[in-house]
């Protein structure tokens, strides 16, 4: 890979977003940029204080899953610290802010246009190219922080045989190397640019896009939840941003949380 595609704290230096992004810790390798942020937000630093690494080797994903790191030095790995005067349930709604951020800046750039799988995964033809990851800690009731780690597979040339069918690279779909720098910039100024919206009128700032973004809808889905599963059609995203399905046997359910597979993606068929 030529010297113009590696990351480096240079390529922050003149970077300088109102809220997010007006502090950027750059790391040349970490094991999770979202650890990291954890620490220094234990250690009292700023909202909008955002970590970026060249490299990510202990990445994690998900409901305790491990965040396959061959792409290692050619993709993304980033998180950012916000600290908003919100409710917990809010916060989760960070992930859903933190996609569409993704989704745009991945759209502005590539040939092939990426959507949301709710609630966190960002993908391009069926497959995930980006995992979103919302950590929140808690004084009390009152949310003290959350980090928001987005991974997001950028120059990455190949994927284990397990998950060559549900993953894919900006690479692998366009056929050519990115900076990841330049990508990194387009979604903290997005995330900044949302971010005060977000603060003054909570979901409702942007549910309509992820609406549009979102491809789960009109499909139909396996529902994953508290230790079985259940087949259903997804008909819409609340207004709180919760999914909305129809079991086989007509009944509505609003999904909070837990894992949601959706058909003909990620290699379910």
């Amino acid at each position: 890979m030529g010297s113009s595609f590696i990351l480096s704290a240079e390529d922050f230096e003149n970077f300088k977003p109102s809220h997010v992004g007006r502090n950027i810790v750059f790391l040349e390798s970490v094991g999770s940029t979202n650890d990291h942020a954890k620490e220094l937000a234990a250690q009292g630093a700023l909202s909008g204080t955002v970590v970026i690494a060249g490299e990510q080797v202990a990445g994690k994903g998900r409901l305790g899953r491990s965040w396959d790191g061959a792409g290692s030095g050619k993709d993304i790995y980033m998180t950012i610290l916000l600290r908003p005067d919100i409710s917990g349930e809010n916060a989760a709604r960070l992930t859903l802010l933190a996609g569409i951020c993704t989704a745009r800046a991945v759209n502005e750039i590539s040939e092939k246009k990426a959507g949301i799988k709710w609630p966190n995964d960002v993908v391009i033809n069926g497959k995930k190219i980006c995992g979103i990851l919302t950590e929140s800690a808690f004084k009390g009731k009152s949310l003290d922080y959350a980090a928001v780690g987005i991974g997001i597979n950028v120059n990455r040339e190949d994927f284990p045989p397990e998950l060559a069918d549900k993953a894919t690279s900006l690479y692998l779909e366009n056929g050519r190397q990115y900076k990841r720098a330049d990508i990194i910039k387009r979604v903290i100024s997005l995330f900044d640019e949302y971010y005060g919206g977000f603060v003054k009128a909570g979901i409702s700032s942007f549910i309509d896009e992820y609406r549009r973004l979102c491809v789960n809808i009109g499909k139909t889905v396996t529902i994953h939840e508290n230790g079985t599963s259940y087949v259903a059609g997804a008909i819409g995203i609340g207004d709180n941003g919760a999914l909305e399905v129809v079991t086989e046997g007509g009944e509505k359910r609003i999904i909070e949380s837990g894992e949601v597979s959706v058909r003909g993606i990620y290699g379910y068929i």
